[in-house]
């Protein structure tokens, strides 16, 4: 069973600024804040006092008995000081830390209040409702930079921004301690005002709700803010040190509410601050995130002991990304080009934020890792082919979910390439085997087939002017997408030129051998990268030349031939010189 505590992490993170929070006296007990109630009863000593009396053990009583009627906050002031300052200072007393204080951590935010603020700065509660008259919430808020809209009349009910823009809204049900009409007595406790009636109703209607440090039994108006909202469609949580008041157990009850039973409110706070933070370090890629990975993943690659959790990393980080990106699996429904192009751009810019780290992952392990290593970014590119296993909807936004596959297999190809790690460039190339597609293949096919730039990126629709103008816009744009990943790795501008070129040369004559192979005829047509235009700007650029120069050079002992990318020399120089006749000849670029 999923801890409690865990579901509500899961609830908030998953429905950013959806909870409201709504808080009472316990919440700062620990900063030795006295409640309502306890302020009343000192009050009521002080007024005995000055009457020359003694109020014993229960001073409610004593002044029931005295006065005639319960004791009431406002009235109570007004007895122990006359002008309106001689109240604030008497009540600063209770709500305002001394220097000592502050020196012992008293009268100031709690761990509660901080990990609140906290979450709070980072979108997560933008409504909070408190019973308490403190100030501490506001502290601990200015202290993360927000100033909160804050309700603590009628009046400030009335003339409040909308919740929904303001970046925080701390509503102190029963006031603020320096505004002496605070509630504090059961009949100010039993009816609150129309307005603010109707903005608890909109709040128990529209957002989730955690409680905490509230027992309910004493607050009547607002028990019965929450009975009459119907509302279930955000789950409500409800902590409790203890086994709860019986009008919380009611509350609970009725609001189908999740039970956490816990040590103190500073626990609970700081316990969920640090889970909504794994669920974001985890769920998006963090700056320091990828540099961590990459660090464990070279740690792995050292011993092969560590086989099973280089596997993991990598295997988490596809599940996650398959998971994060199957949504746009869904079809959009598009009017006009505009929207169409609109629709593909943000699609793109999703993809390649959420492959980020798989980049950095694939392409270190195939730069640093060995050939034993070498299925695991193989296997890691073809898993991500289950994103585009949908059989209708528009053709470009369904080629488009190969994309990630061959972003991925870019990256990989590109690093092995650099590092002249021919056998990880192999498996990649050659040993790639995609699962079935679509209904129609009876097995699935090389993956080498289904990944090409030009089939799963349509130049037209990348909007910028000169990839449009580009002869190989799709190649151009992959150009783009990995040079700052794999800048770490090649930091040289023209050397990442010439190992990207390197690379797509050799997938180019993989694919072209590969459909010889599979047909029994020389194809019409294989693929065409940046190489081709390239040829143009000199020697150094003409990728072509140089690996027909290096291949006749090494022979048999040529890396790409050693290690399996091509079978022989013989075949290799009989693919290349075919493709060279065949195709890239003919190309006018």
């Amino acid at each position: 069973m999923i801890d409690p505590l865990t579901s509500l992490a899961f609830s908030i993170y998953s429905n950013k600024g959806v909870y409201a929070l709504l808080i009472g006296s316990g919440i700062s007990r620990a900063a030795e804040i006295p409640t309502g109630w306890e302020i009343t009863l000192d009050l009521i000593r002080k007024l005995a006092a000055i009457e020359g009396e003694k109020c014993g053990l229960s001073p409610e009583l004593w002044y029931a008995k005295k006065y005639g009627g319960e004791a009431d906050y406002s009235d109570l002031l007004e007895k122990v000081a006359i002008t309106p300052s001689e109240r604030v200072n008497i009540l600063a007393k209770y709500f305002e830390p001394t220097s000592e204080d502050l020196q012992l951590g008293r009268k100031s935010p709690t761990q509660a209040h901080k990990a609140i603020a906290r979450l709070s700065a980072m979108g997560y509660f933008k409504v909070i409702l408190t019973t308490n008259f403190d100030r501490l919430m506001e502290q601990a808020l200015a202290a993360e930079g927000i100033n909160p809209t804050v309700i603590s009349t009628v009046d400030m009910v009335r003339g409040a921004m909308p919740l929904v823009h303001a970046q925080c809204t701390l509503i102190k049900l029963h006031g603020d301690y320096r505004d002496t009409r605070i509630k504090n007595t059961s009949e100010e406790l039993t009816n609150y005002s129309g307005e603010m009636n109707l903005l608890l109703d909109r709040i128990f209607d529209e957002y989730g709700l955690l409680v905490c440090g509230w027992s309910a039994t004493w607050d009547h108006a607002l028990s019965g803010a929450m009975l009459r909202s119907p509302n279930r469609r955000f789950t409500c949580f409800w902590t409790s040190i203890d086994r709860p008041a019986a009008k919380a157990a009611e509350l609970i009850h009725f609001r189908h509410a999740t039970l956490l039973e816990i040590k103190s409110a500073d626990t609970v706070f700081m316990e969920l601050e640090q889970k909504i933070e794994s669920l974001d370090s985890f769920l998006s890629p963090h700056p320091l995130a990828i540099p961590v990975a990459v660090a464990s993943l070279k740690r792995y690659l050292v011993e092969e002991r560590f086989r099973i959790e280089l596997f993991e990393l990598v295997n988490d980080e596809v599940e996650k990304q398959i998971k994060n990106l199957s949504p746009l699996a869904t079809q959009f429904k598009h009017q006009d080009s505009d929207q169409m192009q609109q629709e593909y751009l943000k699609r793109v810019g999703i993809y390649d934020d959420n492959l980020e780290m798989l980049i950095a992952l694939i392409s270190h392990g195939c730069f640093h890792g060995n050939g034993l290593q070498a299925p695991i970014w193989r296997d890691a590119i073809v898993s991500m082919t289950r994103l585009s296993r949908v059989l209708s909807g528009d053709t470009l936004l369904l080629n488009l979910m190969r994309y990630p596959s061959s972003l991925l297999l870019y990256a990989g190809g590109i690093a092995a390439a650099s590092a002249k790690k021919y056998v990880a460039l192999k498996s990649l190339l050659r040993d790639s085997k995609a699962p079935r597609l679509n209904i129609f293949e009876s097995q699935g096919e090389d993956l080498i087939f289904h990944v090409t730039p030009g089939q799963v990126i349509d130049g037209n629709s990348l909007g910028a002017e000169n990839l449009r103008l580009s002869f190989t816009p799709a190649s151009d744009h992959i150009f783009n997408v990995l040079r700052e990943p794999l800048r770490k790795l090649i930091p040289s501008d023209d050397e990442y030129a010439e190992y990207f070129d390197r690379f797509e040369y050799f997938f180019t004559l993989t694919y072209f051998d590969k459909r010889w192979t599979q047909k029994g005829v020389v194809p019409h047509w294989a693929p065409v990268g940046r190489f081709a235009w390239r040829r143009s700007l000199g020697s150094r650029a003409n990728i072509s030349e140089l690996i027909t120069k290096e291949s006749k050079e090494e022979i048999d002992n040529w890396g790409p031939i050693r290690d399996g990318l091509f079978s022989s020399f013989k075949r290799f120089t009989e693919v290349n010189d075919t493709y060279r006749d065949s195709i890239l000849s003919r190309i006018p670029w």
